[in-house]
């Protein structure tokens, strides 16, 4: 909650946590702390696949994802400003608001993300989606949900990139069927960066400003040498 206000408070940003997992239904998900004793809160999973064992289960609340995004994002009101397009480098720009969807949730896309699909939320609702499959982390099996209407899901070493490809195709093909999909694609991506950064939260909107590629590169990617963007986006450059 701490970061809640700050983004708040100091910032000025309608910024608001939900302190509960992303499920596929309301039912409690059971998460397991595998950070082999750093309590660093990085490894929570869904999946028990990394120095875990049964007592380092916790049962955390969840909402069903698909429906929050119905109920709170497709139904919400947004400004009745004029849409205007503009066309920049052949590319054509609509104004209004954005939803941009970071999903990397440590193994349990492989339920998420076809319920999104199925619902018919990801299409209506989000205008771009990017996140990693965690091929790594199988065996994975996600037990069958009648409110999702999601049979078992069982992602084994040998099937984990069949699985990952297949969603992706499903996904295009989904795009392609429907002349009325707002999601302009899925792209396959992680970046923590953050964690080097070194940068604390910010103490006044001074402090608050966003920075060029050519700083992120300066700040961060010396650090970070896979990184292409940085979370935080933001400096605590005085201005």
């Amino acid at each position: 909650m701490h970061v809640q206000n700050v983004y708040q408070d100091v910032v000025g940003l309608r910024y608001h946590a939900i302190l509960a997992g992303a499920g596929i239904s309301n039912e409690p998900l059971m998460f397991y702390r595998q950070d082999n004793g750093k309590q660093n809160d990085w490894a929570f999973s869904t999946v028990c696949h990394l120095h875990c064992q049964a007592g380092d289960a916790i049962s955390v609340p969840s909402v069903h994802l698909a429906k929050w995004i119905k109920q709170h994002i497709t139904n919400r009101i947004v400004p009745t400003n004029p849409i205007v397009t503009s066309s920049t480098d052949d590319r054509t720009i609509e104004n209004g608001p954005k939803v941009v969807m970071k999903v990397d949730v440590e193994g349990y896309e492989y339920a998420l993300l076809p319920d999104l699909m199925l619902t018919g939320v990801l299409c209506e609702a989000v205008d771009l989606i990017f996140g990693e499959f965690h091929h790594h982390f199988a065996n994975i099996h996600i037990p069958a949900n009648t409110e999702a209407h999601l049979p078992a899901i069982n992602v084994t070493r040998s099937n984990a990139r069949r699985y990952s490809l297949d969603m992706r195709a499903n996904f295009n093909r989904l795009r392609e069927e429907s002349s009325s999909c707002r999601t302009a694609k899925f792209v396959e991506a992680d970046d923590e960066s953050y964690l080097f950064d070194t940068i604390p939260l910010p103490t006044s909107r001074a402090q608050f400003q966003y920075v060029t590629e050519q700083d992120k590169d300066e700040l961060f990617c010396d650090k970070c040498p896979k990184c292409t963007k940085v979370a935080y986006g933001s400096s605590l450059k005085a201005l």
